[in-house]
């Protein structure tokens, strides 16, 4: 992961959760200065406090973000940096998941519905 870090310019987490946080303040020290940081996969693989000091030193110049610890995030220093961007959930959300997920939807309600006959 050591030159994965080193080398890249933008770092997408999409992963599932880990028992420590994957970037924390000594994984963001091998970070570039001025990486771009995006994490759709799970809050807690980002240390919070190493985060914003990253951003405050310029080591990431850019968190994108629709995961938070607690729905809704309580105001923070992290939330409210000029420098992250936050979404609501939506990073899988696009018309075939919705799609995928309606007909999901209808087709387990038909079963419900037949079992009752």
């Amino acid at each position: 992961m050591e030159k994965v870090l080193t080398s890249s310019q933008i770092v997408s987490l999409h992963m599932p959760p880990a028992d420590l946080p994957v970037l924390d303040a000594d994984t963001l020290g091998l970070l570039r200065a001025g990486a771009i940081v995006i994490n759709t996969a799970r809050a807690s693989l980002i240390d919070d406090t190493a985060m914003l000091q990253a951003l405050d030193s310029g080591r990431v110049d850019t968190l994108a973000t629709d995961v938070f610890s607690s729905e809704p995030p309580p105001p923070s220093r992290l939330i409210s940096h000029p420098r992250v961007i936050t979404t609501p959930h939506i990073g899988g959300y696009t018309r075939e998941s919705v799609d995928r997920a309606t007909e999901a939807a209808v087709d387990n309600l038909l079963k419900a519905l037949a079992a009752q006959r």
